[in-house]
């Protein structure tokens, strides 16, 4: 094997584990808990994209988990996601789980317009003035948080969380097996 043989091999070698290193990285940088002293998650009434009002304390009394998901239409991360929560929502929803999305951008045509194509229907909410962004301490897009039935937090992440439907499926055989409240 000649040297320029080897040095390519080398460089190739390096940049593979530098590539899987980086992966491994970024995974649990991904599945990390947020840094939030937040034990319980802020209450609101906010209107929904379909002008009803979504009360967090009306939700957490007629289910047992509320998925609160911070998105941006620009993120490609949250892009990703929100047909996995569709996803969750369909298959939980008669379980007693509601899903609520908060968007902060301005541009709601442009929002509307993911809705319909990926056809969203759990609620989402505009916060153009960032107070429920603001109250949650979110920093990163997307941001996840899963409340319980007395608004406790119990699971909180940055970036796409891709265990949360296990989660969910995990949280309703161990503590709901019995389905809606």
């Amino acid at each position: 094997m000649s040297r320029k043989n080897v040095g390519i091999a080398l460089f190739l070698a390096c940049f593979l584990c530098l590539h899987i290193y980086m992966k491994l990285n970024m995974l649990h940088f991904l599945e990390s808990n947020l840094d939030s002293d937040l034990a319980y998650a802020p209450t609101f009434q906010h209107l929904s994209s379909t002008n009803a009002t979504v009360d967090l304390d009306e939700l957490t009394r007629n289910n047992h988990v509320v998925i609160i998901n911070f998105w941006e239409q620009w993120c490609g991360p949250c892009r990703k996601e929100m047909p996995d929560l569709q996803k969750i929502y369909t298959e939980n929803n008669s379980k007693g789980l509601a899903i609520v999305g908060i968007y902060s951008s301005s541009s709601e045509k442009s929002a509307n317009e993911f809705i319909a194509e990926n056809e969203i229907t759990f609620p989402i909410l505009y916060d153009e003035k960032h107070k429920l962004f603001d109250a949650y301490k979110v920093k990163a897009m997307p941001t996840t948080f899963v409340v319980d039935s007395n608004r406790k937090i119990i699971r909180a992440s940055k970036g796409m969380d891709i265990h949360l439907h296990s989660f969910i499926d995990n949280y309703f055989a161990k503590n709901h097996p019995e389905g809606k409240k």
